[in-house]
């Protein structure tokens, strides 16, 4: 897979990341919000479903971009056979990393939001 399309699959991810968490946080915040939704229930668990899902792509691109471990017997070490552009994490359009808060793992005020213990 060529770095363009990882950095565009890479840039989709992190940008449906981004709304389903300020739709969230819009739900969980701001009565306009919910006023608009009746089953706001169903609307929140749709969007963590979302950011799930996101942050999973995000998961992926890492590992297709990184060598395995060596420890995991199932994968066998060897040569890499892909395009030379696969060597590293994913990279932002211009070649710099994507930034680190765009995979952050959830503080205690997120779960505190979200209800989760």
């Amino acid at each position: 897979m060529s770095q363009l399309i990882m950095n565009a699959i890479l840039a989709e991810a992190q940008a449906k990341e981004a709304k389903a968490l300020a739709n969230l946080n819009n739900y969980m915040t701001s009565a306009v919000g919910v006023g608009e939704h009746p089953d706001v229930v169903t609307e929140c668990s749709k969007l963590i479903k979302d950011i799930a899902e996101a942050r999973e792509t995000v998961q992926i691109l890492q590992s297709l971009s990184t060598p395995a471990p060596e420890s995991n017997p199932q994968v066998q070490p060897g040569p890499m056979t892909g395009p030379p552009d696969l060597a590293g994490p994913p990279r932002m359009p211009d070649g710099s990393l994507p930034p680190k808060e765009t995979m952050r793992e959830p503080t205690k005020e997120d779960l505190d939001k979200l209800g989760i213990k």
